[in-house]
């Protein structure tokens, strides 16, 4: 943890840029990229297709988010990187991306049923 310095309160900023203060991420990096990413002239030059869209820094995190839940992180890791108070924050914002999540329910309900439900013989 030395290599981050030392701890400041909650509510400040750990990396500072050499313009901090001066100039937001949001306007002197970001929103420079994604006219970039969507300038026909800048993406032909370098013989790439405009994205036509124009993400937002809050779509960041929603995808690395994403990102992690279907890598297999554990939701509480993936609530602890976002902030989220409670993990039900997380599961209702993204417990829909866990990878297989609908093959997995189907394979514990069998499991759990296969106990329960009578063998039926079939006369042949």
């Amino acid at each position: 943890m030395q290599a981050l310095g030392t701890p400041h309160a909650g509510d400040q900023l750990l990396f500072l840029g050499a313009m901090a203060g001066k100039q937001m991420f949001n306007t002197r990096i970001w929103k420079v990229a994604v006219e970039a990413a969507n300038s026909e002239g800048a993406c032909e030059a370098a013989g790439l297709v405009p994205i036509g869209k124009r993400p937002n820094i809050h779509d960041l995190r929603h995808t690395h988010a994403s990102w992690l839940i279907h890598a297999g992180g554990p939701l509480p890791f993936v609530q602890a990187c976002l902030g989220h108070e409670k993990i039900t924050t997380t599961v209702d914002t993204y417990g829909d991306l866990l990878p297989d999540a609908h093959l997995q329910k189907a394979q514990i309900m069998a499991e759990t049923m296969s106990n329960v439900l009578p063998v039926i013989a079939v006369a042949e």
